[in-house]
């Protein structure tokens, strides 16, 4: 698994700038649907070990999460070479994550 904590912004916006795909996600110690989601994320992310991902708290890093336009939790975020090119909320599609992880760059 290729997860790396995000230390600042700069650090997060150097996890998003690689050539494959990255994941981002937004989460809440207090959620109770993150809290569900957290470690099917994880699974996920097991299955794919080159893929950098990586875990925010927007409380602890309110600029990551303003300029990412979140707002509430969880969100997933997937970025490639730092432009988001998926992004979903409250209801996250763990399918629709994974084909976008192994689809091949357009």
């Amino acid at each position: 698994m290729a997860y790396e904590a995000a230390h600042s912004p700069e650090h997060f916006h150097a996890l998003i700038s690689g050539e494959n795909p990255s994941l981002v996600y937004f989460f809440s110690s207090d959620c109770p649907p993150c809290k569900s989601l957290s470690p099917r994320i994880e699974e996920l992310m097991n299955r794919y070990p080159a893929l950098v991902w990586t875990k925010i708290d927007p409380a602890v890093f309110p600029q990551i999460a303003a300029q990412n336009m979140v707002f509430t939790v969880p969100i997933v975020l997937i970025f490639r070479r730092g432009k988001e090119i998926y992004k979903s909320s409250r209801f996250v599609d763990l399918d629709k994550i994974e084909q976008i992880l192994t689809a091949p760059e357009a």
